[in-house]
């Protein structure tokens, strides 16, 4: 190791057994700490096909060219980038799902990738208060040019031409870069990304444009509810510049940024954002690592996280950090009194949330081994996910916040009792199982979540980055009732309820501004509250646009809460419980034997040459083994090229040629012509027939996993029903199926998904598709519980599995996704071109008016009427063999034949799934409609080519194609014609027919 270099503690001892990576962190002479990973697999194919980088600078030659190419990694959707993940990830939330019948993405059997990703210790909390969003768009900016690569956009362009992808965020208190590469450019790529934290441009040219991209990521976020919500916390967050108590928290500011905040506020106030871009980037973004970044003007920060440490040398790897924004600022709300914010929603929802803040400043940095290894919590606010209500429930949010507090009592009564102790043995067996037979990240997400896990604010102890995360290690009863006691109270706590009962936002915009006359009414609403009717106009959050008004909680209700929040047992009457035990927990995780006539052997998949009598003589041939027969063949041990031996009772005669690597399929090399045929596909590898389709279905076809070897399976089921897309009506009582099938099933699943045991059910194009995956021992128990709950609709009244007033809550659930659908213009935009081609899907609005006055006989009527009727087709794959598979046939045959008066469905009954093909024609059909959401200013525009039915040829050619115009259609559009920040090209793949979509949502530009 070179001298000054400094080797921190082994993680080897960390991995799963299933992890073959090597590992090794050091700190390196300038203070970055850097965990190098060392991917035994990738390395040996790299071996194996000869990749190397001698032909970089030749093939590479023209890395600066703007038109070269990227590869956008998502086929539907591509993500944000340069985004900000913690305004982004809210983008997608609640989108109704694409009825595009398409594929999932295919796992990459190629060459393993390399990449790389760094954390810098800046985030949000850093902008200067006359520069809100400033840490976002200097992120944004740093891939605009650098002193040694000048060129805009030289760095996407190589990292695309290569076949690799990059991307970056901004977080409260950290940016985290990062980028995947194929492993032969692995150090070019490296030399580019470190010049953004050496020498970057930071030019004035690409200012205006960035800005651009900025604001349009930000008018994506508006229309986000999630997003209003969030930086309706930030906005009421506590503001003490105007007293003397304190500056304001930086938790407050807006950092999302856009151009108002960024160019328009500081140009009114003198400040020169250039000037301050630098500034921040010399201060915050790099300070000490980077031994050549020339002498400029640096000092750090005082919000710069602070490191704690012994006087001995080896004290560096057992260092402790501290934040120092709550010893600066203190906690990021004032709750000195009990308030409630009631939002409103751009979409039609209703949601409650409730948070509490660590009141006693402990240090969230702290190296607390339980329940896991590591503390991370920047706004120091735990806050409770949002709950979804009916429209009823909007009116008893009190009532519900104190089922909460009972709960918590509950809780804390055991504390005093003491908790049973399978709980926590439960939890902990699940997270080592899990842990241990997780499936492998690809490299770019795996740098990134490594990356994030060394970060100082998480404090893992240096020899547990790879487990410290995911495994629990003790039961610490005192930090539980610590939690429960101190912080988990009314008096810290805020409530905050979203609902479009208070009216939405279109509606303000159409009563243009906040007089109480012109507001919306909610007479007639299930919300009549003194607390909320003397609430008067509402404020306005500055940025979103965003209304709400702020109540304090009557102390009465306060101290209602507290008594429910005291250390008892809920009455029986309140149906509250400790979870039961959990008959979903696996132990049984031995992989099933292959079967004898096919069975695992080193020879699969290994390229031979056969010696084959031909008449009189015998000739070598070129073979690849798939299939061994232990029964007629002898084990071989020792294997490796040029071995030889013989088949089928020493009658046939074989050599290796060559062997694949562990996990790798069939090599097909053989040393000589047959190579070629390979490469054009003439003779190898041999395509078997197809197999002629059955006019009775496949009931569960199996196959048994022969590669990942874990003890992992997956159902899948495929209920066929006649039409289930005739009319609106039977489309929408088959979604409402699906809703009041998940309602029914949320305890059982929930139970399920602890022990990593997932399913789902959907409405699809021929009918229902069921899903279950997790570990295979108890796979299937949950597939009884299911279908059983599935099937049970198949009758003349609502099964005894929906309860009481669960029928109009799920109706009233469904309504609101029909009344949300096509929000945002991009999903509306790929909804009206589906319906131009697959008339069987019907518009939202549609089924909503279809659902109108429906009642639970009618429903029976129609969705029973779609059940009885059924062809079911499934594979089962994963560490299941026959046995297991005969098992599954039986218990959904058993499932099927439970109701009288239940028949198949043949074949020549099933819904067709044809797609409209398009005429060839010189002028083009343009289809124009509005937005749904009135507020949004974004226009998105798609243009479809279609293709033709899908065979390999086309979907090659297509896929080449997007590649090809990815890169320079995104830096065209985006950055140079400032269309906007969603930009991007990719396939469709549509119920069997393949196309190609351009797509553009701008808020500058017209359609």
């Amino acid at each position: 190791m070179k001298e000054g270099v400094t080797v921190g503690p082994d993680l080897n001892a960390s991995r799963t057994p299933l992890d073959k990576k090597l590992y090794r962190q050091v700190i390196l002479k300038n203070g970055l700490r850097a965990i190098l990973i060392s991917d035994t697999v990738a390395m040996k194919q790299r071996e194996m096909y000869g990749s190397d980088s001698e032909d970089e600078d030749e093939s590479m030659k023209d890395e600066d060219d703007d038109d070269a190419m990227d590869e956008d990694g998502d086929e539907k959707e591509p993500s944000l980038r340069r985004g900000n993940s913690r305004r982004s990830s809210a983008l997608d939330e609640e989108e109704e799902q694409s009825e595009e019948g398409s594929e999932e993405g295919e796992e990459e059997d190629g060459l393993r990738m390399a990449a790389a990703a760094l954390v810098v210790g800046a985030g949000s909390y850093q902008d200067p208060p006359h520069a809100q969003g400033l840490a976002h768009f200097l992120e944004h900016m740093l891939f605009m040019g650098t002193d040694k690569y000048p060129t805009e956009n030289a760095y996407d362009a190589f990292l695309s031409q290569a076949g690799g992808t990059d991307n970056a965020w901004t977080e409260l208190e950290h940016t985290l870069y990062h980028f995947d590469v194929p492993q032969e450019h692995l150090w070019k790529a490296l030399d580019m990304f470190c010049q953004f934290f050496i020498s970057p441009l930071l030019s004035g040219n690409a200012v205006e444009r960035e800005l651009n991209a900025v604001e349009s990521e930000f008018q994506l976020s508006k229309i986000s509810d999630e997003c209003r919500l969030q930086q309706l916390w930030c906005h009421t967050a506590k503001d003490n510049t105007n007293n003397t108590n304190g500056p304001k928290h930086p938790y407050s500011q807006f950092s999302w940024g856009n151009r108002q905040s960024l160019k328009e506020t500081p140009e009114a106030n003198g400040v020169d954002i250039m000037a301050e871009l630098r500034k921040f980037y010399n201060q915050e973004h790099v300070v000490d690592y980077f031994s050549h970044v020339p002498g400029k003007p640096r000092e750090k920060s005082p919000l710069t996280m602070q490191h704690i440490s012994g006087n001995d040398t080896s004290s560096v790897w057992n260092e402790t950090h501290h934040s120092p924004i709550a010893d600066v600022f203190g906690m990021p709300f004032d709750f000195s009194s009990c308030c409630i914010y009631r939002t409103v929603p751009v979409k039609e929802r209703h949601t409650l949330s409730i948070a509490w803040q660590d009141t006693k400043r402990q240090d969230p940095y702290s190296r607390p081994l339980k329940p896991n290894l590591g503390s991370r919590d920047v706004t120091q606010v735990w806050a409770l996910e949002a709950t979804s209500l009916s429209e009823e429930g909007v009116a008893h949010w009190a009532e519900i916040i104190s089922l909460l507090y009972s709960y918590i009592g509950m809780l804390r009564h055991y504390c005093v009792e003491g908790f049973p102790g399978w709980i926590y043995e439960e939890l902990r067996a699940i997270h080592e199982v899990s842990h241990k037979f997780e499936d492998e990240k690809s490299p770019e997400e795996f740098v990134e979540h490594l990356a994030e896990a060394a970060a100082p604010w998480y404090n893992l102890p240096p020899d547990r980055l790879l487990d410290g995360n995911s495994l629990l290690f003790e039961f610490d009863a005192h930090a539980v009732k610590n939690l429960l006691e101190n912080y988990l109270t009314p008096g810290n706590s805020r409530v905050d309820l979203m609902s479009s009962v208070f009216g939405r936002a279109h509606d303000y915009e159409e009563n243009h501004g906040d007089d109480a006359s012109k507001l919306p009414k909610t007479d007639g609403m299930h919300v009549k509250n003194e607390l909320f009717d003397s609430g008067g106009p509402p404020m306005t959050e500055p940025m979103f646009g965003t209304k709400f008004w702020c109540h304090e909680i009557p102390s009465a209700i306060v101290q209602e809460w507290s008594n429910a929040a005291v250390a008892q047992l809920p009455p029986d009457s309140s149906m509250l419980s400790l979870p039961p035990v959990n008959p979903f927990i696996p132990v049984d995780f031995e992989l099933k034997a292959l079967p004898a006539d096919d069975a695992h052997h080193p020879l699969v998949n290994c390229s031979l040459k056969l010696c084959i009598s031909v008449g009189k003589k015998k000739a070598w041939f070129p073979a690849t083994v798939t299939k061994f027969n232990g029964l007629k063949n002898q084990e071989h041990d020792s294997l490796e090229p040029d071995y030889e031996s013989t088949f089928d009772n020493k009658s046939i005669k074989f050599r290796i040629v060559a062997m694949p690597e562990v996990g790798e399929g069939a090599v097909l090399k053989y040393g000589d012509d047959s190579d070629f045929h390979v490469e054009s596909g003439t003779h190898f590898p041999p395509i078997p027939p197809p197999i002629p389709e059955s006019r009775l279905p496949q009931l569960v076809s199996n196959t048994q996993d022969r590669k990942f070897k874990r003890p992992i399976a997956e159902l899948r089921l495929k209920l066929v029903c006649a039409g289930i897309n005739r009319s609106p009506l039977e489309a929408a009582c088959a979604d409402l199926f699906v809703t009041l099938c998940s309602d029914a099933t949320t305890e059982v699943s929930y139970l399920a998904s602890v022990c990593e045991i997932g399913s789902s059910i959907s409405a699809t194009g021929f009918g229902f598709g069921l899903r279950f995956n997790g570990f295979d021992h108890k796979l299937l128990d949950l597939v009884k519980v299911l279908l059983k709950v599935i099937l049970s609709f198949r009758s003349d009244d609502l099964p005894p599995e929906v309860k009481p007033g669960r029928f109009d809550a799920c109706l009233e659930v469904l309504k609101r996704k029909y009344s949300n659908a096509g929000m945002k213009a991009s999903k509306l935009c790929s909804e009206i071109r589906l319906r131009c081609i697959r008339p069987t899907i019907w518009s939202s609005s549609a089924k909503a008016d279809a659902l109108v006055g429906i009642t639970p006989s009618k429903f029976m009527e129609v969705i029973s009427a779609l059940l009885k009727k059924v062809s079911v087709e499934g594979l089962y794959h994963g560490n299941v063999g026959p046995a297991e598979a005969e098992v599954a046939i039986s218990l959904i045959t058993e499932a099927l034949l439970s109701a009288p008066g239940c028949t198949g469905l043949p074949k020549k009954k099933h819904p067709s799934q044809f797609v409209i093909k398009m005429p060839r024609s010189q002028t083009h059909p343009i289809i124009s409609v509005p937005t749904k959401d009135l507020t949004d200013s974004n226009t998105a525009v798609e243009v479809y080519f279609q293709v033709g039915p899908d065979d390999v040829r086309k979907r090659t050619l297509i896929d080449l194609i997007a590649h090809v115009l990815d890169e320079p259609f995104y830096d065209q559009l985006r950055t140079k014609e400032q269309f906007g920040y969603d930009v991007s090209c990719g396939s469709r793949w549509t119920y069997g027919v393949m196309g190609m979509c351009f797509c553009v949502v701008t808020s500058c530009k017209s359609a």
